[in-house]
């Protein structure tokens, strides 16, 4: 079986810059590095330069993450002293050089403890599995992967679980446990569906797609590695896509397709060589080694392309020995041994096809101690009890949440009978107070019908009496227009008479006329009062 490239998913500490990526990212840093001033967000722009730079020049990214340790130092800042090492240790192990890259993530470990910060403590257990897992060291990449996932679980940071899912995924890959695989790249999967992450399900395909591989379903396999390397041409993400070029590569090399095989492969050679990253080269040197060894024993398949492969059973395994001896070289410098067991492997094999026994027999004992190595009872039993661990530590999760639910309906269900007694006494309280409502009611209504009783009593008696006055008031402009008039008239006629009377000469023949004028107007007068006091008795005044 070939060996194919996974692609690990590193968890970086830089969402802020998500929206950009490769060299766009680094020139937007280094512009505002330019003028930034020497404090801590100098510091940040440092470490986030060092980190972006991982992916494409790790040795510059080491430069700037120096640069980043000496300001913090400068600066007394610890927290920015522990992110340079963390993106040290990143560009390290870029570069393969894995004992570097576990140094400088035990130093930024130590710092991110003594601040405290749980987030960063679970990158790095997450960057130090991969560590492990690049040198085959499953036991301990489960170890660290299972802390990170820990930890990321209690802080709820779902897409930082559903990376470290994968990668717990891809250590049973390598293991060729496929089942358990599966399971843990479908639980990130949903995950990166629920949140919308188009580059990690992207990832998550071409990883599916080397399981598809694994199991001998190499179409299916390279239809899932195709839609994986369009999304991440999108992205413009290098590293993925010369990780998709390997397995598509790998997968036309299963299914025969020798010349798109070494296309593939060359391609994908080519990007790890400009990346620097060691063991992408070699993996990417070995499996070119094992597509020429391949065309070497596929004597029934006819190669119409001449550019990339030799004609001849010699001339491909010629290539072969080269290819599977360089990628067995470096394996075995920067101490990648899942991949080392399959190289020694294929190549003791090339070297038996091309009669060369010794070199094919030195090769077999590198395959044999490695496997033993890689693959022993040993660490499967560590494998397995980390497991159980983790299952014993999410049943126990589990049971607390349980025993925390209980505990949340005897409350809920105390807290309903205290409700309920609260409402009888509530609606005793209130039909009480209904009573004394309706009483109070019942006795003012009684009280208000006799008020309106007598108040209309009252007001008959007022319009009596209004009427009466009414009555009153007429009768009296009659007898005051009846006194102006017919009473007033004769006794100023009198007044005037008894002016010209002749006191002086009673016998004045004037007298007389006077004395019979006021006779004749005193009967008038007469006559005018006694019609006013019949006017007078036709109205009785108020007592």
């Amino acid at each position: 079986m070939k060996f194919y490239l996974i692609l690990f998913l590193a968890i970086t500490p830089y969402s802020l810059y998500a929206q950009k990526q490769g060299q766009p990212l680094i020139d937007s840093l280094l512009r505002e590095l330019l003028i930034a001033k020497e404090d801590t967000n100098k510091v940040k722009l440092f470490g986030q330069l060092s980190f972006t730079y991982s992916n494409i020049n790790p040795d510059e990214g080491i430069r700037l993450g120096q640069k980043a340790i000496d300001l913090s130092s400068k600066l007394s800042w610890e927290k920015g002293i522990a992110i340079a090492m963390l993106d040290l240790g990143v560009n390290h192990e870029a570069k393969s050089d894995h004992v570097k890259a576990l140094e400088y993530y035990h130093n930024a470990l130590i710092r991110y403890e003594r601040i405290g910060d749980k987030s960063s403590i679970s990158r790095i257990l997450a960057s130090t599995a991969l560590v492990y897992l690049a040198q085959s060291n499953y036991p301990k990449a489960l170890e660290y992967d299972f802390k990170a996932l820990t930890i990321n679980e209690e802080l709820d940071k779902r897409k930082s679980c559903a990376m470290i899912l994968e990668n717990i995924g891809t250590i049973y890959f390598e293991q060729k446990e496929y089942v358990k695989t599966t399971e843990y790249y479908t639980q990130a999967l949903t995950i990166y569906n629920d949140l919308g992450d188009k580059e990690s399900v992207a990832k998550n395909l071409g990883n599916s797609g080397i399981v598809l591989a694994a199991r001998g379903e190499y179409a299916e396999a390279v239809k899932q590695q195709l839609k994986a390397l369009k999304i991440h041409r999108e992205l413009g993400k290098i590293n993925s896509i010369q990780i998709n070029l390997t397995n598509i590569g790998d997968d036309y090399d299963h299914l025969k397709d020798y010349p798109n095989a070494l296309k593939y492969q060359l391609k994908a050679l080519q990007m790890s060589e400009e990346l620097g990253n060691k063991n992408s080269i070699a993996i990417n040197l070995g499996n070119i080694g094992e597509t020429y060894f391949n065309m070497a024993k596929d004597s029934a398949t006819t190669v119409s392309s001449k550019k990339l492969v030799d004609e001849g059973k010699e001339a491909n395994l010629h290539h072969a020995i080269r290819y599977l001896g360089k990628a067995v070289s470096i394996c075995t410098e920067i101490k990648f041994f899942g991949p080392l067991v399959e190289f020694s492997q294929y190549l003791s094999e090339a070297y038996f096809l091309s009669a060369d026994y010794k070199k094919a027999f030195e090769s077999l004992k590198q395959y044999t101690v490695t496997k033993d190595s890689v693959f022993s009872v040993q660490n499967k039993t560590q494998i397995t009890n980390l497991e159980e661990e983790r299952v014993d530590e999410l049943r126990k999760k589990e049971m607390l949440i349980k025993d925390e639910q209980i505990q949340i309906n005897a409350l809920t269900i105390s807290r309903k009978q205290t409700q309920q007694e609260l409402s009888i006494a509530c609606i005793i309280l209130l039909l009480v107070v209904v009573g004394i409502v309706l009483k109070s009611l019942y006795v003012y209504r009684r009280s208000n019908y006799a008020l309106v009783k007598e108040e209309k009593m009252h007001l008959l008696l007022i319009e009596e009496q209004i009427d009466r006055l009414k009555k009153q008031t007429s009768v009296l402009k009659e007898i005051s227009h009846m006194q102006a008039h017919d009473v007033r008239g004769p006794i100023a006629t009198i007044l005037g008479l008894v002016r010209i009377f002749n006191f002086e000469n009673f016998s004045d023949p004037t007298n007389k006329i006077v004395i019979e004028g006021i006779a004749s107007i005193t009967e008038k007068l007469d006559t005018a009062v006694k019609d006013v006091i019949k006017k007078e008795n036709t109205f009785n005044p108020i007592c």
